[in-house]
């Protein structure tokens, strides 16, 4: 029933300038019956191009960079960050992580964590799926994702209904079940976007945020439906609202 706003971004350079990047350490918490943002314990380091997911009262955020400087210069992080949010004084706690990549896609499913995706510390854009199963500590491989344009790249993903939904720029939203041996392809979005959020409205009704294509940034919202009884890929999109509106289907 909250909101999570964990490190990110920012330009600091003026227009015409050397683009200066630097990635944020801030952590906030938005209530929305309150309407307001707490803070939360900064990241032990600033981060960015990373990715969060939630299992039970823990908060994990994965892979990213460091940038302060020309996008060039980012340093990727090694290690993998827990927040406890049931504990009296959360505090981060780092797990090591046995890879480097960035632009990648976390989702949970059960106690375990998915890391889908992403660009190496060698700039090569990857397919692989990597597990920790957060109560014993294991690392896994899972099943690689389909081939696609950029890859894994800027991908996104969500878990609704016990499994795991991510979709990237070829259009493509592939679906990973508890039992999956592979990623099955269960819809297609009518507007092709990487560097999106998806988000779940209930088990069979996934949203499309932003993101951007060839072309630029996009501004639409698009309805993934996921029923049983709906033809694969059927959705709507929703057209941007003005400031205080509602959309419209």
């Amino acid at each position: 029933g909250r909101l999570y706003r964990l490190g990110g971004m920012a330009a600091r350079n003026l227009a015409g300038e050397p683009p200066h990047l630097q990635s944020l350490d801030s952590a906030a918490v938005y209530d929305p019956e309150t309407r307001d943002w707490t803070e939360l314990p900064a990241l032990p380091a600033a981060r960015s191009s990373h990715d969060a997911a939630v299992i039970g009262k823990r908060i994990y955020v994965g892979g990213g960079w460091r940038l302060s400087g020309g996008p060039s210069a980012g340093v990727f992080h090694t290690n993998l960050l827990v927040l406890d949010l049931s504990a009296e004084r959360p505090e981060w706690r780092s797990i090591p992580q046995p890879f480097t990549r960035r632009g990648l896609a976390l989702a949970s499913m059960g106690e375990r964590l998915y890391f889908i995706g992403g660009m190496t510390g060698s700039n090569d854009t990857t397919l692989a799926v990597d597990i920790l199963d957060t109560a014993t500590g294991v690392w896994s491989a899972g099943p690689e994702l389909p081939k696609g344009k950029l890859k894994g790249f800027g991908n996104s993903a969500v878990t609704a209904g016990h499994r795991i939904y991510v979709s990237g720029l070829s259009g493509e939203v592939h679906v990973l079940g508890p039992d999956s041996t592979a990623w099955e392809s269960v819809a297609r979005l009518k507007q092709n976007r990487f560097f999106h959020r998806m988000v779940a409205v209930n088990d069979s009704t996934l949203l499309a945020l932003g993101g951007e294509d060839e072309e630029g940034k996009i501004s639409s919202v698009e309805v993934i439906h996921l029923n049983p009884g709906a033809p694969a890929g059927a959705s709507s999109t929703i057209p941007t609202a003005t400031p205080g509106a509602r959309p419209t289907s």
